[in-house]
């Protein structure tokens, strides 16, 4: 698994583009929901409206984990699956450990599908780059048919100009005539 943390964010970065680009490759959001977070502008900007159209067609899953106590339900997060279950904040837990292990049960089980469609798209790539190393065959390369040379006998006249005389050879590939230029001979017109 790759992760990405907008801490990562140089001084001096475009960070809008940054995110962006992050977002529109991530295949899991994880958002860590604060009183922090449901003021900033992450929240209830382009970012969060980018991550939910991703999650509505299912190309990416969003995960809002609730770490302190918050009004979530009248904001987009209310329309994800939040984790631990119920919404209930991680710091209103009496065992904290069993409310990360929940968060990470839950992230454990949307992962693994994830999982599975990565391993089956990197096999589908690398079938496909073994196909394109193959050689391809086209249909008028085939096995070379026997050539059937009797109806060239020596009365034939090949292309109203070479009069056969004889056949000097035959193989596989073809076969070898004498034959008489009968148009620089000036025998045809």
């Amino acid at each position: 698994i790759v992760t990405w943390c907008d801490r990562e964010i140089l001084p001096g970065t475009e960070w809008e583009s940054m995110i962006s680009r992050e977002l529109n490759t991530a295949d899991l959001i994880l958002l860590l929901v604060s009183p922090d977070f449901i003021c900033s502008d992450y929240c209830y900007g382009n970012e969060m409206k980018r991550a939910y159209e991703r999650h509505s067609v299912g190309e990416a899953w969003v995960i809002p984990i609730i770490l302190r106590p918050v009004l979530w339900k009248d904001t987009m997060i209310s329309k994800f699956q939040l984790l631990p279950a119920e919404g209930k904040p991680v710091t209103k837990w009496t065992d904290r450990d069993e409310a990360f292990e929940q968060v990470a049960q839950g992230i454990d089980y949307v992962s693994e599908p994830l999982r599975a469609q990565k391993a089956m798209r990197e096999t589908q790539e690398r079938d496909k780059k073994e196909q394109m190393q193959k050689p391809v065959l086209f249909p008028f390369f085939r096995q070379p048919q026997p050539i059937q040379h009797s109806q060239l006998d020596r009365h034939t006249i090949l292309h109203k100009r070479y009069h056969i005389q004889k056949r000097i050879g035959q193989g596989g590939m073809g076969a070898v005539y004498l034959a008489k230029d009968i148009k620089n001979l000036g025998l045809l017109c």
